[in-house]
């Protein structure tokens, strides 16, 4: 089955990948003002949004999800990817550099769970949680797991207003594909990889990070070299809506130091 895409906009393409739980909805006003003169592509991910469940088994669903994201694509572009989204496009980067021409990740981690001398992750005991909770408590743990992503920033109460008309019916009946980001968030470890990852990229953090912790900055330098890593000031999981001036400049001072 086909993706759900939105594109509009003439110039580059830059390709735009959400996080678990959510979908292009979130971000398409940010990203509209921030990318001027680009051709945008949102992608809504399997079972999120306009997108239908993919079937897949336990071990396959990285493959699964990458082919879908691919077939959709444009033949190069640059790739935006934020939380479990920046994740992807690292995976995609690795595996079909000849398709990324940059990488843009924000709040995301090339490991997203701690393990053995890896600290700045979110820790084993919470995804095994969430594993259990997504089939049994769908709704509940979404609304908690969007309350997560608000902290950090400056108006949290506001920002969980906004975020919650998000959570559709069709998003919590959607179990399979909840299960199956989530396994991907758990499973997937690319910090050996990265260095291998010779296109121009940004990893914008927010200081304030409760999923993604700021620490992962200090990390990244040993991990990817060659890469470009800012800060958002008072800002969580979701910078681009809690600081989109600052989010958007910082992006814009990126763009402006590259051509692809």
């Amino acid at each position: 089955m086909t993706l759900a895409t939105k594109t509009i906009g003439q110039g580059q393409e830059v390709v735009l990948i959400h996080g678990w739980g959510s979908d292009s909805q979130i971000w398409q006003a940010w990203a509209e003002e921030t990318f001027v003169g680009y051709r945008l592509t949102f992608i809504d991910l399997p079972g999120h949004g306009n997108s239908p469940e993919l079937a897949a088994t336990d071990i396959a669903v990285a493959d699964a999800w990458q082919d879908a994201l691919l077939a959709v694509m444009p033949v190069r572009a640059m790739v935006v990817g934020w939380s479990l989204g920046g994740l992807l496009a690292q995976r995609l980067a690795l595996s079909h550099p000849e398709r990324v021409s940059a990488l843009l990740l924000i709040a995301s981690s090339p490991c997203f769970v701690q393990k053995q001398g890896w600290l700045p992750a979110l820790e084993q005991s919470l995804f095994a949680r969430y594993l259990t909770e997504v089939m049994t408590q769908t709704l509940t743990l979404l609304k908690s797991f969007v309350a997560l992503q608000t902290l950090g920033s400056q108006k949290p109460k506001q920002l969980l207003k906004q975020l919650l008309p998000l959570l559709t019916d069709t998003l919590t009946t959607h179990h399979r594909a909840l299960k199956q980001g989530l396994q991907l968030l758990e499973q997937l470890d690319l910090r050996q990889e990265i260095a291998a990852l010779a296109m121009p990229t940004q990893w914008l953090l927010g200081e304030q990070d409760a999923i993604v912790p700021v620490a992962l900055a200090q990390a990244l330098p040993s991990l990817q070299p060659q890469a470009r890593i800012d800060l958002v000031a008072d800002a969580g999981h979701l910078p681009f809506l809690s600081s989109p001036a600052q989010t958007s400049l910082l992006v814009n001072q990126f763009l402006q130091g590259m051509n692809f």
